[in-house]
């Protein structure tokens, strides 16, 4: 039986908790790492991520044997996980729930200027 490519690459933002603004810079790279080696893991190819003080925003080609809601479940509790582990901040830092898709398409995203 043929198997089907996988040419969707999707645009995903998520916010933090109430959207505030508890990304920062000391750790921001560190946040980053840890997105980009959970989309891997989780067998996701990963083109951009962009982080903002209140959002982050992932494009990448998705793996079709695990569900969308599912990898950015993954994505997100690791992250959070990580960050309030390393005690980057006073506070608890969490993710709002949910998602947005921003785009979908079959080829690779071009953009002259990163999402903000």
């Amino acid at each position: 039986m043929p198997r089907s490519k996988n040419n969707l690459w999707l645009e995903v933002s998520w916010f933090t908790k109430d959207k505030k603004p508890l990304i920062r810079k000391h750790y921001k790279q560190v946040l980053i790492r840890c997105c980009k080696n959970e989309f891997v893991s989780s067998e996701c190819k990963v083109k951009t991520i962009i982080v903002c003080p209140t959002k982050v925003s992932v494009t990448f080609k998705p793996n079709l044997a695990v569900s969308l809601a599912a990898t950015i479940q993954q994505v997100k509790g690791t992250s959070s996980f990580y960050v309030n582990n390393q005690r980057f901040l006073k506070t608890k830092f969490e993710w709002e729930k949910g998602y947005a898709i921003a785009n979908a398409k079959t080829n690779p995203l071009k953009r002259k200027t990163p999402l903000r």
